[in-house]
């Protein structure tokens, strides 16, 4: 009983903390990195399956995955190369970025630690959208 209590707190929250359960209102307008976050984020619970397929498919329409990404982010991993759509489809949204612009190229710094204070962040880096590093 106390198991499904605290689930049901669990899932109050995470609703709250990200949006309502009815789900996106108008994809169109949300940006692609928003989507590819949404994705990532709604993909993690069975709760929200149906969420993740509308995600998924809005990013198949928009073309913003490669084929040859869709397995790495459906089981949660990164690698060298991938897009940044894929990272967040992959891991959802970083707690923090950070960004340098030089000359030609964007560099951004994705910091990722699930929210938790205490635990020891993972730090990814891209390159002008594409995965070029990380250190955990």
């Amino acid at each position: 009983m106390k198991s499904t209590l605290a689930r049901m707190a669990s899932l109050s929250v995470f609703l709250v903390l990200f949006g309502c359960a009815s789900g996106p209102k108008n994809l169109t307008l949300e940006s692609n990195d928003e989507i590819c976050k949404s994705y990532g984020i709604y993909a993690k619970s069975p709760f929200f399956a149906s969420l993740a397929s509308t995600y998924k498919n809005e990013i198949n329409t928009r073309k913003l995955i490669p084929d040859s990404e869709w397995n790495l982010a459906r089981e949660g991993r990164i690698s060298i190369g991938m897009s940044v759509c894929s990272l967040y489809a992959s891991w959802g949204k970083p707690d923090k970025e950070n960004r340098s612009v030089s000359s030609g190229s964007v560099h951004t710094q994705h910091i990722f630690n699930r929210g938790y204070k205490y635990i020891k962040p993972t730090y990814v880096y891209t390159r002008n959208g594409l995965v070029t590093s990380w250190q955990d």
